[in-house]
């Protein structure tokens, strides 16, 4: 099943782009480039393409199944599968949730890793039991194999359900969150989470594909699978604080050189003793942000008329739509230009790569002349 990247993601690099921004594999001659999921199912079926070599990646013999297909497609189960271990005299069930981090960790991540422990209590435990025992059946080989490990000379297969069952029980606290990064707002929702009492393990997932090669082709790919363990987390969170401000800061200094070099105008702002930066096109206002010191990272907002849905798709732009026209403090900050309403989103959502190359489509696509953002009294010029 091809993936649906965006192909210019593995276009060979063009002359100008910095070779050093973006991470490169090189592998006999080859050279592959970092591409994203476009979604969490592709996630699944990419790891899945990779089933065979499951017992290398998770150990013991590791088995993946889909949650559709051993609850049904209809349920409302917010995981996306579970992963069995094959020990000698039992099994052990870990909850997979998939995830992206550009679905941001405060807005989602953290939410979905506190709801999986009320996931698997829904589900009648004998009915799923019966549901994986089903899922296996289909494959003898292996069936066979996980029979004679965990039942040893006992002959009635029957005597399986209850020993998945009893995995069931034993496994509600067992959490697998495959992420395609990490950050330190991660790092701390992870050690917020074993806090819990929950017995979560994080594997960061990558692929990279030959720029040369079709990108459908598993072949031309490789999947770079990167264990974060517990002693891992422990040194990256030594200076968290300060790590996270001079990223803060980056991103922040960054947008602003990004900003001017478009040959756009910055003005500061206060309100309620927060500072605001805005940002002017021909005088009129086109982006407002502000540092959320106490989160850690930067708030964005843009006016939505010069935002077209296309190029917010193309960037990964969430869509969040704020009421600007109405808010008071907007009226403050933007004066009479303020927008009717307004996309706002976090340096956590959007990359500053994504954030960079969303506004140079943006002016270059008007050619440098780009309409003022609208105003309150008239209709959005799209």
């Amino acid at each position: 099943m091809p993936f649906d990247e965006d192909i210019n993601e593995i276009l060979p690099m063009k002359a100008d782009e910095k070779t050093f921004r973006d991470p490169i594999l090189i592998h006999k001659n080859k050279i592959y480039k970092k591409v994203r999921f476009k979604r969490e199912t592709d996630m699944f079926h990419n790891l899945n393409r990779y089933r065979k070599l499951l017992n290398r990646i998770f150990g013991d013999e590791s088995i993946i199944l889909p949650i559709e297909k051993v609850i049904g497609v209809n349920n409302k189960i917010i995981t996306d599968g579970l992963l069995l271990r094959i020990k000698e005299g039992g099994i052990e069930i870990w909850i997979i949730e998939m995830e992206m981090l550009r679905h941001g960790v405060q807005s989602h991540i953290k939410d979905q890793l506190n709801k999986i422990n009320n996931a698997v209590d829904e589900i009648n435990p004998w009915n799923l039991a019966a549901n994986i025992y089903n899922e296996l059946r289909r494959d003898r080989y292996k069936f066979n194999k996980i029979r004679e490990r965990v039942l040893g000379n006992r002959k009635d297969v029957d005597d399986l359900i209850p020993e998945i069952k009893k995995a069931i029980d034993n496994s509600s606290r067992n959490i697998l969150l495959i992420i395609d990064g990490v950050n330190t707002e991660l790092i701390e929702a992870i050690e917020e989470v074993r806090k819990g009492n929950r017995n979560i393990e994080v594997v960061i997932m990558q692929r990279y594909v030959d720029i040369d090669g079709d990108p459908s082709d598993i072949e031309n790919e490789i999947l770079l699978v990167t264990p974060m363990k517990g002693t891992e987390v422990d040194k990256k969170r030594i200076d968290v604080k300060s790590y996270t401000k001079r990223m803060m800061d980056r991103y922040w200094n960054s947008t602003l050189k990004i900003i001017r070099s478009l040959g756009n105008e910055v003005k500061r702002r206060e309100y309620r003793k927060t500072k605001y930066i805005v940002a002017y096109t021909d005088g009129k206002p086109f982006l407002l942000m502000r540092k959320m010191r106490k989160k850690g990272g930067i708030e964005i907002w843009i006016d939505e008329g010069i935002l077209t849905d296309k190029v917010r798709r193309e960037f990964n732009i969430p869509n969040r739509i704020v009421l600007t026209g109405r808010g008071k403090m907007y009226k403050k900050i933007l004066g009479d230009y303020v927008w009717n309403k307004a996309y706002k989103f976090s340096s956590e959502e959007v990359p500053l790569d994504n954030l960079r190359n969303m506004l140079h489509k943006i002016f270059n696509y008007y050619d440098n002349q780009i309409q003022a953002p609208s105003e309150p009294d008239k209709p959005h010029q799209h």
